[in-house]
Formats: structure tokens, C-alpha cells, sequence
């Protein structure tokens, strides 16, 4: 999962567009933490300059105020190729004659299923991919070449054949150096991709809150298999469909609700933070006669999950305490799900920070303890014991406003694969966990109950018809057929384990 961001001058030059891109750009790190990048359109070439320090490229981007048009940038969220993270950061830059800039460059939010067998072709027709594991932003970096070199000028011809090509997530922008776009998403839509035009400026990401942050208010939709394209300023033609050989139905990424998008983006019409409260409402419904509602308490492990645990409080009646915050000083470094693997463990011990006003209070109660899904374990884990341990409550019960997270991702989250998952150690038909397995995994966890949001209310919360969204994680059947094909590979692997 990525971040995406572009600002395009349409009417006039003006200082305010490096200043709005990096307001757009900070409001997307929320998506990405990696590393940084943007991609500055000139009259000799395309310019990148990518750093892991979102603050540095801040710097960069005020050098140029009153030289460019068009700028693109991304937020770097890593799910695979290499860790290292100078190469691997976007834009990319695709050279497309003798230039000493790049002429073409993109930035893309995704991640491609077949890139490998995409890549096997492109290395028959004689080019050299350098990076190994496989990065898929190289993949499409030499795809896009490989149009050109066909005599493809396009933008939107481009991203046609890649999107015919690619199984897989790609929300994608496209621009030349003669200053056009196109921004583009994949045929299922798996990801948010929004515009907007505010004071002569075209703002585009990949949420809408990161446009908010720069004050466009306005936005409109880039939906499943359309492209939006500008040549020299002009956006009448507005948004087109992209000539998709084989239509597929939509498949909205349901982690998008549960937990990855800012809680004011809006995804479809309403904002994440309204489906959220609607999953705490829905997951009281099963708790209505359980607990004292003057002995007991509920704290959410925030960030994600505060409007779920507000939702859940307010339809038992029972307070909510925020007993857990935030380190404002890790707060700057971003979100620990979305951290790499080695940095994950010793971010979620810097992360939160407990109320030593609130011991006495918490001695004797029963804490209802919310966290927003449940994947890897790792944060919920850590966070029960050191609650435990500071407030010393009589009991803990963990309430999971979602579907347990039962099979892996592979369009742009960070669950590859089905050992990294806690729940599928616990169950053995993944579709249907029985009340001993479940109580087996609250034993794990070391707190009295546990209950999850059954995969059937949450649909009936978000109110979008099943076969328009992306269920995988929860039910462990693919959009795509690729994907499909690599989790039965690694069920049948587990199998012979």
C-alpha cells in the first residue's frame, strides 16, 4: 500500500503548487512511511529526487516555484521487492531518448500478482531487470519503455495495455515532459483514488483526506477501469473508461474500512469513520446483556479503532476511557502495522503511552479492550500484556470490530502470507471458527473472551452489495485469478508441511 499524489497547473503558474503538493503528500502517510518521492516536469526533462525523510523533500520542492506545472509524488509503503530503500522508492523515471532528464515518469499504488510472469516476458525481448526479490514498479517501469519503443506516444494508450496486462491493484499517474497526465485505476478498484480542482490547480491522491489537508474540499471519484487525462491543460474531456478487453466486476478492499484509510476518507459516499462506528454498534448487538455498565469500561488501542470503540459504547450505554494514547513523539514516524517487519516490534513499544492517573481508577474493573482487526497479533498482544500490567483491571475482554483476518493479500497490504496471520493457527475451517477455537485464541491472548464482527453484519454495516467488494482476507477467495492461484499454492505447501 502506497500513497499517490499529483498537482497539475491548469490556469496560471503559481507559487503555491510545490506547497500544495507537500500538503497532499504529508496527508498521505497515513499510506506510506518508507520513503518519499516526487518527480518535477521541466523543460529539459523529468527531474526526481526521492529521500526517506519526508521533510527533505520539502526542502527540495521549494526550489522550484515558479518552474513547473506539474509534479507527482509518492508515499512508499513496502510489500515487496527489496528493502533497500533508495532504488526502490517512486517516481520512477523512464528515459525515452537523449535527454538528460527522464521523459516519461509514474507513480503507482498496488502491487502487481503476475509481475513475474510479466517480467520472464520482458527479459525475453532483452531487458535487464536488476532487482531481485522482483519489484513490480520496475516490472511497470519497463512495460511502459517497451510501449515506447513500439512507437506508443499515448499516455492513455500506455496505461491501457498495462492495465489489459497486469492481474493485480494499479492506481497509476502517467506524465511526459511536454507536461501531460494521466492518472488511472485497475479494472477491479480495489484502492481509493480521488480528484479535485481547487484555485487553477488539479489535485489528485489516493485518498480524499489528503486533499482536504490541502484545503479541496470538492473531489470526485476515479472509479474501476476509468482514466483521467490532461493534455496541455485541458481537463474538458474530464474522465473516459479505458478499453478493457475483459470487464470483471468491482472489488472494493474491505481492509480499506476496517483499518487502512484515513478516517475521514470518504469511501464511496460516506467516510471511513461512519462504517467504523457502524461495526462498534453492530458488534455490541452482541454483548447487550453481558457486562455491568457500572463496572466496566471501554479503551480502544488507537488510532483506527476509536470510532469503533465510540460506536460500541454508545449503543451499550457503557463509558468509554481513553486509557491509551499515542506517543506524540512516534506519531512522526508512522502507523507500526504498515512498519517493516524488524522495525514493527520496537515501534509498537515506543508507540502508546498509559494514563498514571487512571491506576486506581482501572483496579477491579472489567476493560473491554477494542482493536480495529486482528492480522499479525503482534500490537494486540503486546498491548494486553502492558495493559495488564499498568492498570491492573479485574478482567479483559477483547472485542474486534471485524471478520477474523484468515488468509493473506496480495494487492498492496502487508499480509503476503498465511504464517505471518494469527487466526489461522486457531481455526480450522477458516470460513466457520467454532466457540472452543475462539475461546482457545482468547486463552492465547490471555484475556477472558473474545468475539469478532461475523463477515456477514460487516457487509450489512459498509451497505455495498457482496460482489462489490474485495473479501479475500476474510473468506480466502480471490478477485483475480492469479491471486487465487498463489494462495492455493500456499495452502497446498502447508499441507505438505
Amino acid at each position: 500500500m502506497c500513497g499517490v499524489v499529483a498537482v497539475f497547473w491548469l490556469e496560471w503558474r503559481d507559487t503555491r503548487i510545490p506547497q500544495t503538493l507537500t500538503d497532499v503528500l504529508y496527508g498521505s502517510t497515513n499510506r506510506g512511511q518508507k520513503g518519499y518521492g516526487i518527480a518535477v516536469v521541466s523543460e529539459g526533462g523529468i527531474m526526481r529526487h526521492v529521500s526517506e525523510e519526508l521533510s527533505w523533500v520539502e526542502e527540495v520542492l521549494k526550489k522550484y516555484k515558479w518552474r513547473t506545472s506539474l509534479i507527482i509524488g509518492h508515499a512508499r509503503y513496502t510489500t515487496s521487492g527489496p528493502e533497500g530503500w533508495e532504488e526502490a522508492l517512486q517516481p520512477f523515471a523512464v528515459k525515452t531518448g537523449e535527454l538528460e532528464h527522464a521523459g516519461l515518469s509514474f507513480a503507482f499504488n498496488g502491487n502487481i500478482v503476475n509481475a513475474q510472469i510479466i517480467a520472464d516476458e520482458l527479459i525475453k525481448k532483452g531487458y535487464t531487470l536488476k532487482h531481485n526479490p522482483l519489484l513490480d514498479t520496475e516490472v511497470l517501469k519497463f512495460m511502459i519503455e517497451d510501449q515506447v519503443h513500439n512507437g506508443k506516444t499515448d499516455l492513455k494508450e500506455i496505461l491501457e495495455y498495462i492495465h489489459n496486462k497486469i492481474d493485480g491493484c494499479c492506481n497509476i499517474i502517467l506524465v511526459n515532459k511536454e507536461g501531460d497526465m494521466a492518472v488511472a485505476k485497475d479494472k477491479w478498484g480495489f484502492r481509493p483514488l480521488v480528484y479535485g480542482i481547487k484555485d487553477g490547480m488539479l489535485i489528485v491522491a489516493s485518498e480524499s483526506a489528503a486533499l482536504s489537508r490541502a484545503g479541496c474540499h470538492t473531489f470526485d471519484h476515479i472509479s474501476s477501469g476509468q482514466i483521467l487525462q490532461i493534455k496541455s491543460g485541458d481537463i474538458s474531456s474530464k474522465k473516459a473508461a479505458m478499453k478493457i478487453d475483459t470487464p470483471v466486476p468491482r472489488s472494493r478492499c474491505i481492509f480499506e474500512m476496517i483499518y487502512f484509510a484515513h478516517p475521514q476518507t470518504v469511501l464511496g459516499k460516506e467516510a471511513s469513520a461512519a462504517y467504523r462506528y457502524r461495526f462498534g454498534q453492530t458488534l455490541a448487538e452482541y454483548d447487550l446483556d453481558r457486562f455491568s455498565r457500572s463496572n466496566t469500561v471501554v479503551v480502544d488501542i488507537p488510532e483506527s479503532s476509536q470510532d469503533s470503540a465510540t460506536g460500541y459504547s454508545n449503543r451499550l450505554g457503557i463509558q468509554r476511557v481513553r486509557a491509551i494514547t499515542k506517543n506524540p513523539e512516534q506519531s512522526k514516524s508512522g502507523r507500526t502495522f504498515i512498519a517493516s517487519h524488524n522495525a514493527r516490534e520496537e515501534k509498537i513499544r515506543q508507540a502508546y503511552v498509559f494514563n498514571p492517573l487512571l491506576k486506581d481508577y482501572f483496579k477491579g474493573k472489567v476493560v473491554v479492550l477494542m482493536d480495529d482487526s486482528l492480522v499479525r497479533g503482534s500490537t494486540l498482544e503486546y498491548m494486553i500484556k502492558a495493559f495488564q500490567e499498568f492498570y491492573e483491571p479485574a478482567e479483559i475482554h477483547i472485542r474486534i470490530p471485524s471478520p477474523p483476518i484468515v488468509a493473506p493479500c496480495f494487492y498492496g497490504i502487508d499480509m503476503a502470507t498465511i504464517d505471518t496471520l494469527m487466526a489461522p493457527k486457531f481455526f480450522q475451517d477458516i470460513q466457520n471458527p467454532t466457540e472452543e477455537e475462539l475461546r482457545k485464541l482468547a486463552q492465547a491472548l490471555g484475556v477472558k473472551s473474545l468475539k469478532y464482527l461475523t463477515r456477514p453484519d460487516l457487509i450489512t454495516a459498509v451497505q455495498f452489495k457482496v460482489n462489490e467488494l474485495c473479501l479475500a482476507c476474510l473468506t480466502g477467495k480471490y478477485p483475480t485469478p492469479f491471486g487465487q492461484a498463489a494462495y492455493d499454492t500456499q495452502i497446498a505447501a502447508k499441507k505438505t508441511t
